[in-house]
């Protein structure tokens, strides 16, 4: 973040200013670019302040085809992707694409998984190639995410778990 303060002075001792750009804007990348760098890096308050202050849109797919939600958590970046989903990121999907549930739980982020799961993901749902999130989680030997959402599962058994995905944006 920029600040009023010149050179020669400490950069802690000085005040930020109001209207400055986010760093990576400062070097010059479009927004779309700059959010998915921040959600790759895991920069949780750039990527919020992407979407909500310069009106980035939180599911623009990069050039291969990865989107935001799922750059932070393959990325290990549970913060960027808490961020992104109070500032308006989709969970759902596209057809043919990876559903956020079973991204998270193939990474192993239980936080996420958890989340999703409780918001009303469909634990049981099947992406283009058959297989279930609990699936993805127990194939990559992650099996905390495993047992997180199987016991949410479980739990939400019956009507509740049949909510829409839009509850999951909201929880």
């Amino acid at each position: 973040m920029a600040s009023t303060c010149n050179r020669r002075q400490d950069a802690q001792t000085c005040a930020p200013t109001p209207h400055t750009h986010p760093p990576l804007l400062r070097q010059g990348r479009p927004l779309r670019e700059a959010l998915l760098a921040a959600a790759r890096k895991g920069n949780a308050p750039v990527a919020a302040a992407l979407v909500e202050d310069w009106g980035a849109d939180a599911d623009a797919p990069g050039d291969d085809g990865r989107r935001p939600l799922e750059l932070a958590l393959r990325g290990g970046h549970d913060d960027a992707f808490f961020a992104l989903l109070a500032a308006g990121a989709s969970v759902a999907r596209p057809p043919g694409e990876p559903p956020v549930l079973h991204v998270a739980a193939a990474a192993g982020r239980l936080r996420p998984v958890v989340r999703l799961v409780e918001g009303g993901a469909d634990v049981h749902g099947r992406d283009a190639h058959r297989w279930s999130a609990l699936e993805h989680a127990a194939a990559a030997g992650h099996e905390e995410a495993r047992r997180g959402a199987a016991q949410r599962c479980l739990r939400a058994s019956g009507p509740a778990a049949a909510r829409p995905v839009a509850a999951v944006e909201a929880a």
